[in-house]
């Protein structure tokens, strides 16, 4: 399963190509830090789910949803921030977010649990 990270972090972006893939060894990641790009890329790409930041400095993780969500991608499409923010949590829920995860613990289990919210998304 080919799996798309966006975040504007690019140490969270070096963990996860790491850490993802030792969740479920079925994984392969590709990672940006534009939203943009992301959109692009996964118009190009055979992605099978898109991990996304719900803050970045062009487009937020709602923002890319929506845009795939409005071309008609169902692509299971996971949220990831590092805020505490209800807000946040009820915005991506109404935007229609398969999951909503914080950046928090460590590296190692995150990804652990975003490895079995992809499985379970793609999969069913």
């Amino acid at each position: 399963m080919k799996v798309l990270i966006v975040d504007d972090e690019p140490d969270l972006l070096e963990q996860a190509e790491i850490f993802l893939p030792r969740g479920n060894d079925e994984l392969s990641v590709e990672t940006t830090t534009s939203g943009e790009e992301a959109l692009q890329m996964v118009k190009e790409g055979n992605f099978d789910a898109v991990i996304s930041d719900y803050l970045l400095p062009d487009l937020d993780g709602i923002e890319i949803l929506r845009k795939l969500r409005e071309e008609g991608s169902d692509i299971p499409f996971i949220i990831i921030t590092g805020r505490d923010d209800p807000e946040a949590r009820e915005t991506s829920r109404e935007a229609g977010v398969d999951k909503f995860f914080e950046k928090k613990g460590s590296p190692k289990q995150l990804y652990s649990n975003l490895a079995e919210a992809v499985t379970h998304e793609v999969k069913g």
